[in-house]
């Protein structure tokens, strides 16, 4: 079937393009998708023909703009394709080691690669679900500005501020007065 002039198709070809869908992949996606016969060289001919060139990259840009409609950018599905690949290979584990559950000796290294992989999978799905805590809040929290108010934010951010223009001006000054205003070690100023 062709796919130039049929407009679903081309978007779906793009959006499973941007997705990182071999063209096989693709050619497949389609077949499910409409009910017809494509074949992994005209999806390459689509995409690559320069008569198609603003039409593929005119969709192209449709999915970049819009990260929500490219089916990686949902947890769900990231979490699926995490599965999917977890059951392939316990299933290559199980063929692998048939009946006795015992692993052949001449494919020993095999084995351990397939468990170092399934390992790498079960942790980066734990990952997707147990979102990791937001490092800038915990700094914010626990870290050295945790209990300062706003108006010292402000005089130290003004304080920089002083220290960056004195410098780039040839001058300092850290000669002037050694200490923060506002902080500990300062030494307090007399009143008289």
């Amino acid at each position: 079937m062709k796919i130039a002039g049929n407009q679903f198709v081309e978007e779906l070809c793009c959006k499973l393009d941007i997705q990182g869908y071999s063209t096989y992949k693709i050619a497949d996606q389609l077949r499910d998708a409409t009910g017809e016969k494509y074949d992994h060289s005209e999806v390459w001919r689509f995409l690559n023909s320069k008569a198609n060139q603003p039409k593929v990259q005119a969709l192209r840009q449709k999915y970049y703009s819009d990260p929500q409609a490219v089916a990686l950018a949902n947890k769900r599905a990231r979490l699926e394709d995490l599965n999917r690949e977890r059951v392939r290979i316990l299933r290559t584990i199980e063929h692998m080691c048939g009946k006795d559950s015992l692993i052949p000796l001449k494919k020993v290294s095999k084995y351990l690669g397939l468990t170092k992989r399934l390992v790498d999978i079960e942790i980066a799905g734990r990952d997707e679900i147990e979102k990791r805590p937001d490092f800038i809040g915990l700094f914010q929290r626990i870290g050295p500005y945790s209990e300062v108010s706003d108006a010292e934010l402000i005089r130290e951010a003004r304080v920089i501020e002083q220290k960056l223009i004195a410098i780039r001006s040839g001058g300092s000054l850290a000669e002037k007065n050694p200490y923060r205003e506002g902080t500990e070690g300062a030494p307090e100023e007399e009143s008289a």
